[in-house]
């Protein structure tokens, strides 16, 4: 078996035809969905039966640099958003170095990051949310 490589620097994130880059040092890219694929319900008897979850939202979660130019373009959406109430945008992460794509029509802020300062840059962590979050996870 070949020996496989990982590279952060490998990652693509496009959202709305912008490329988001500054990213935070560790895990700065997380992609959830908010619900199980199945559900599972046993019977009186043993029986099981599984349920399809037709809710296929999610979200992502993006740890930006303090100083990452890349916060104001999230903060463009989010503000767009306030304002219009329809500032949705399509989403695009992949793994460069590997298969993994996650790809979403409809994107949106739900939370714009927490403002600390102190005696060395921080982070800030903007959370987005998705009704379709469509994830190929095929490794490297």
């Amino acid at each position: 078996m070949a020996v496989k490589t990982y590279s952060p620097d490998e990652m693509s994130v496009i959202l709305g035809g912008a490329i988001i880059s500054g990213f935070a040092d560790g895990e700065s890219i997380k992609i959830t969905h908010n619900e199980d694929a199945m559900t599972l319900q046993i019977g009186s008897q043993g029986h099981g039966t599984r349920t399809k979850n037709a809710n296929k939202s999610g979200r992502l979660e993006l740890v930006l640099q303090q100083t990452s130019e890349s916060n104001a373009v999230l903060q463009a959406f989010a503000t767009q958003d306030r304002v219009s109430g329809n500032a949705f945008f399509p989403m695009l992460v992949k793994d460069n170095s590997g298969s993994d794509i996650h790809t979403a029509e409809t994107m949106w802020v739900v939370k714009e990051p927490d403002a600390s300062y102190g005696k060395e840059a921080t982070s800030r962590t903007w959370v987005l949310e998705t009704d379709s979050l469509n994830s190929f996870l095929a490794g490297n």
